[in-house]
């Protein structure tokens, strides 16, 4: 597996936040570094795309429609991917 994308580093951890995480469990189910991952949190918060109460990182509803706009995305670019493969080997 390649580099992971600021995108797909941003659906990542959206999709693990949407029941409510601690940092720690962002971080492993993500496989971020801690200081990757206080950044993108960081960011994410700032931009209105998570909050922070208490411990628990929670997703807004901005957050929510960056998160499916960001699996919508995953998906078109896998099924353009496989066309292109397809192109590819004729």
């Amino acid at each position: 597996m390649g580099k992971r994308s600021n995108v797909d580093i941003v659906r990542e951890i959206l999709d693990s936040v949407s029941a409510g995480r601690k940092k720690t469990n962002i971080m492993y189910q993500c496989n971020l570094s801690f200081v990757m991952l206080k950044l993108y949190t960081d960011a994410l918060v700032e931009s209105g795309s998570l909050t922070l109460n208490g411990n628990l990182y929670h997703l807004t509803p901005k957050g929510e429609s960056i998160l499916q706009k960001a699996k919508d995305l995953k998906q078109s670019m896998e099924q353009f991917y496989r066309c292109l493969e397809k192109k590819r080997s004729i």
